[in-house]
């Protein structure tokens, strides 16, 4: 038997269109209760690549020894279209912060200017060097982001 968890439930928990890692909790909590049983859960969201995978993420850091950097590259290789968005992630680290012995971060948010692109944007430190894709991603999310407002940088200032 397979369990469904949907994100559904931890949308109800939003607060100004944020999803909070508090929510989080309970589903990876009905996750682990199903494995226990050895049972399998589907976690799924509409599209799949961002929320779903924020929630996995979550469990992943509360129920194994993987650091955040660890279960990202191990959801990437399982599922590569993954892509949670970076205000997930951000929340990703203060979770793991919390959950994991002595308030271990593995990963931190960085901002860097893409002096090619003229745009300041802001990414997990891992993103740039080990996946340039998502690093790219944002980058173009940030520039049309950007046109649409008339700005430069992602600071709304011109770069």
């Amino acid at each position: 038997m397979t369990w469904y968890v949907t994100t559904a439930a931890a949308t109800t928990c939003t607060f100004f269109k944020t999803f909070h890692l508090f929510c989080c909790s309970p589903q990876a909590d009905l996750i682990e209760t199903a494995r226990r049983r050895g049972r399998g859960s589907v976690v799924h969201c509409v599209a799949g690549v961002s929320r779903s995978t924020t929630l996995v993420l979550a469990y992943l850091l509360k129920y194994t020894s993987l650091s955040l950097h660890q279960a990202f590259v191990h959801t990437k290789t399982v599922r590569p279209v993954v892509r949670p968005n970076v205000g997930f992630l951000q929340q990703l680290m203060d979770y793991e912060a919390r959950v994991k012995p002595g308030g271990v971060r593995s990963a931190a948010m960085v901002t860097t200017l893409d002096r090619r692109r003229k745009v300041t944007v802001t990414v997990p430190d891992f993103y740039k060097k080990e996946f340039p894709d998502l690093y790219e991603w944002e980058v173009n999310k940030q520039l049309a982001k950007n046109a649409a407002s008339g700005g430069g940088g992602g600071d709304g200032k011109k770069q």
